[in-house]
């Protein structure tokens, strides 16, 4: 059987196979493209995914950095009104700082509210930081010009010494009898800072023009152990009140015109007392409670009680007030004409110091606790409390106030206020102030209270 087909040869299976081979390597590189695309795809789907997770990511952290601002805002208020609120030395400063950096974030009405609140604190400054004195000296008492000051030592010597340089004025009265050699227990400065008078622990009570160094008062030379306390010069810097050791611990009135003694009546021994401004009348303080009664007959006029020992009195500069402070720490703040009294409450001991200011608006209650605290007499409310030390004495603008700490040194502070407000009295009864603001005319102002 014949076959006619040609058999293959060599030439037509080397084409095959590259046929072949062209064909396997278009497939592989078909399938690497397809696999290149692929990951190109799931690498834009990736990123497409990432895209919305970072948008969405970047909006939350927006979302919570405006929370946090919010919170840091919110925080600056409050902490502005809880500074508002406490009565301490410096705070106006404090919150104006506060409120700038809530302001740097955003201005409002309640922040601007806030603002306007701090501007009517009162507040006070230390104008001249705490001098040291002498070792042994208890303490110092200043003149109503802050010029000078003046204290006793354990010899009986008397110094009294200017505020801003180093000069000194010793007085002395050891030669006048055995009631001066004993120790000084206490100075006090006429109202013009003319006269000084010095109680000796004995009972003695010596008393010098500071012009001339005379001697104007004499009382107690014989006195080494007698209890008797208190000594005042009048408002006017006419007269000198004081317990006499002489008269056998009543109390004496000397008149500086007439230069002499002119009573001596009621006997009071260590009780504090106080002469009603502009009369004859007189506040005597025993045990718990304070007698009003006439000088020199004793006549009662008025008992003012309390329920524990009353320390300290003193009157207003108009009389029509009586302050006095008590063995737990209050102070009691009477109207002479009603008899009614109001409580002011915040020292932890008794108040060893109680001073009006000229206009008799502010009293500063200076206590064992270490703290002064200046009181709204009107409202009867804590307008700012001081640490450095005892208010000794008011400046005669009523501006500065003079003040000791025992055995450490003497100070002087400024009070301050704005002066561009005007005080709106709203009645306690109604509650505690809410929210305060005017309208954009300035005409108007309106204030909520939490009892409606």
């Amino acid at each position: 059987m014949n076959n006619d087909s040609p058999a293959p040869g060599p030439e037509g299976d080397g084409l095959d196979s590259t046929r072949e081979t062209m064909r396997r390597d278009l497939n592989r590189a078909n399938t690497a493209v397809g696999i290149i695309l692929v990951v190109v795809l799931g690498l834009a789907v990736a990123a497409v995914i990432a895209g919305f997770h970072a948008a969405h990511n970047f909006s939350r952290a927006e979302q919570a950095e405006a929370s946090s601002t919010e919170r840091l805002w919110n925080s600056y208020v409050a902490q502005a009104r809880a500074v508002r609120l406490i009565p301490e030395a410096g705070r106006r400063a404090k919150i104006f700082n506060v409120i700038s950096n809530a302001a740097s974030i955003r201005k409002n009405a309640s922040l601007r509210s806030e603002a306007m609140a701090s501007l009517a604190l009162s507040d006070i400054e230390i104008e001249q930081p705490l001098r040291s004195i002498p070792a042994g000296v208890d303490q110092v008492e200043m003149d109503s010009a802050l010029e000078r000051y003046a204290f006793g030592n354990a010899a009986g010597d008397v110094f009294v010494c200017d505020i801003k340089d180093t000069n000194r004025l010793v007085l002395q009265a050891q030669m006048l009898g055995p009631g001066t050699h004993q120790p000084v227990r206490g100075v006090v400065f006429s109202p013009d800072g003319s006269k000084l008078a010095a109680r000796f622990s004995g009972g003695a009570v010596v008393v010098w023009d500071l012009a001339t160094q005379e001697k104007l008062i004499i009382s107690g030379l014989g006195a080494t152990n007698f209890p008797v306390a208190g000594m005042t010069f009048w408002p006017d810097g006419n007269k000198f009140s004081f317990g006499d050791a002489d008269a056998q611990g009543q109390i004496s009135i000397f008149d500086f015109a007439a230069k002499t003694k002119i009573s001596s009546a009621i006997r009071v021994g260590t009780r504090p007392f106080r002469f009603q401004p502009g009369t004859m009348e007189v506040a005597i303080a025993t045990d718990n409670h304070v007698e009003l009664c006439r000088y020199p007959d004793e006549t009662p006029i008025q008992k003012l009680e309390t329920p524990t020992r009353v320390y300290a009195v003193a009157w207003s500069p108009d009389g029509t007030r009586l302050a006095g402070s008590t063995e737990d720490g209050d102070v009691y703040l009477w109207d002479k004409a009603s008899g009614s009294a109001r409580i002011l409450r915040g020292h932890s001991e008794p108040c060893v110091r109680l001073t009006f200011s000229p206009d008799g608006k502010l009293l500063a209650s200076g206590s064992r606790d270490g703290t002064t605290r200046f009181w709204d007499v009107a409202q009867g409310q804590t307008l700012v409390v001081a640490t450095e030390g005892l208010a000794s004495v008011f400046s005669r603008d009523g501006q500065r106030v003079g003040f000791w700490k025992p055995s450490e040194g003497y100070g002087i502070w400024r009070l301050t206020s704005s002066e561009g407000y005007d005080p709106l009295v709203c009645p306690k009864s109604e509650g505690a102030f809410l929210s305060v603001d005017l309208s954009p005319s300035g005409r108007w102002c309106i204030a909520t209270q939490s009892k409606g």
